[in-house]
């Protein structure tokens, strides 16, 4: 289950159903986070019942990716932010290419750049500007090239059940500027400690965030990235694999 309690006349109607049709065949339930853990308990499942953790990213992956360019981002970050998405209106594309354009341009800063992984319908509406690159769709395995020129990573979307890609660079030592309404944000940013939430459509919030990694400090960045590594360890396969057999034996 990773739907989020909402409270709309289709999950009202769920819960005051649910002994007929859902209590009567699960005894258990999993979800991504506390979000979905909400929806259960309207459900009427109890918290014994309720375990979190169902999504979770190809952490050693991806933290070995993180830990092949450390030499390279200890005495200087690269002055990238990274994006990785489907081109679609929903992942907050347009309001990320806005708000960077704007920041730079208000800002007058050359030296920061936006680079963009990902294809989708959207594609051929790419907002284009000499500081946002646009590299089309990369398998996850060819992600060590990406991940040693840039430095933070943004995920955007106006809604996101969960958002495993978060989990995937928080473990890549990435701080990160997240929307608040990605699921995932709840696990894997911590507001000012190894990341910034804004709040999802708010151009002048991303802005501000924008502004705000833009005069970090070394020394500050290697703290969030340190942080984000701690959050991503917090679930992993190996964790994944002990959640199932706990809730088969359960």
């Amino acid at each position: 289950l990773d739907n989020h309690w909402i409270g709309n006349l289709k999950q009202k109607l769920a819960a005051v159903l649910s002994p007929l049709l859902i209590k009567n065949t699960f005894n258990k339930v999993w979800v991504p986070g506390e979000k979905q853990a909400m929806f259960a308990r309207k459900l009427g499942f109890k918290e014994k019942d309720i375990e979190k953790g169902f999504y979770t990213a190809d952490v050693n992956l991806f933290k070995a990716f993180g830990e092949n360019c450390v030499k390279l981002k200890s005495t200087a970050f690269p002055k990238k932010i990274l994006y990785v998405g489907r081109y679609v209106e929903h992942k907050g594309i347009f309001d990320l290419w806005k708000a960077f354009i704007e920041v730079v341009t208000q800002e007058k800063n050359d030296s920061w750049e936006l680079i963009c992984v990902g294809t989708g319908d959207q594609w051929e509406k790419r907002v284009e500007h000499p500081q946002i690159k646009h590299l089309g769709f990369i398998q996850p395995e060819n992600f060590q090239e990406i991940i040693n020129q840039t430095s933070f990573y943004i995920l955007p979307s106006h809604f996101e059940p969960w958002g495993v890609s978060l989990h995937e660079f928080a473990a890549a030592g990435f701080p990160v500027i997240v929307s608040d309404q990605i699921g995932s944000s709840e696990a894997f940013c911590e507001n000012g400690r190894n990341g910034f939430l804004f709040e999802s459509g708010n151009i002048a919030q991303l802005k501000d965030r924008f502004s705000s990694i833009m005069k970090i400090s070394q020394e500050d960045f290697l703290e969030m990235q340190k942080h984000s590594i701690n959050l991503a360890l917090k679930n992993t396969p190996t964790l994944w694999g002990e959640k199932l057999l706990k809730l088969a034996n359960g």
